[in-house]
């Protein structure tokens, strides 16, 4: 078996918090209008993986089963998750632009949802924590205002 570049071999399942506390770490070295454009990308996602091993948060909520994650594990988890917010962010939008008036914020969320598994073989939106992040980041809003109704999620 072939293991992953900076990985340890077989490692647990992510948890929410790492999630979240990978989200919180992305949007910080995004950010970093210092570095951010002079950095290739292995550099990126080390500095990812650096904040990610520091987060107090993570290390709080976790305790001693922090389990080390490498910079590609990192990145390939980033990108399951920002695919699957990216989606539900467009769901939001949706259930945003057919809601009644008066729908309630827990309502489109609710209907948001329902979209996200229709599109997703019936399978439940699973990153809140990331989503609360993400969604505010311009990268994530950015564009979405385009969207139609009709427009394939």
């Amino acid at each position: 078996m072939v293991k992953p570049k900076g990985n340890s071999g077989n490692q647990s399942n992510y948890v929410t918090v790492e999630d979240t506390a990978l989200c919180r770490v992305w949007c910080n070295v995004t950010s970093d209008g210092i570095t951010g454009v002079y950095q290739n990308l292995d550099e990126f996602w080390e500095r990812v993986r650096e904040g990610f091993e520091a987060d107090d948060e993570r290390r709080r909520r976790i305790g001693d089963s922090v389990t080390p994650r490498g910079a590609q594990g990192l990145q390939v988890r980033f990108g399951i998750v920002s695919r699957a917010v990216g989606k539900f962010i467009e769901c939001v939008r949706r259930a945003e632009q057919t809601a009644a008036s008066g729908t309630s914020p827990a309502d489109i969320t609710l209907n948001a949802g329902t979209l996200y598994q229709q599109s997703s073989k019936g399978k439940s939106f699973e990153f809140n924590g990331a989503y609360q992040i993400l969604s505010k980041y311009p990268k994530y809003t950015a564009g979405m205002e385009d969207s139609r109704p009709g427009d394939k999620l």
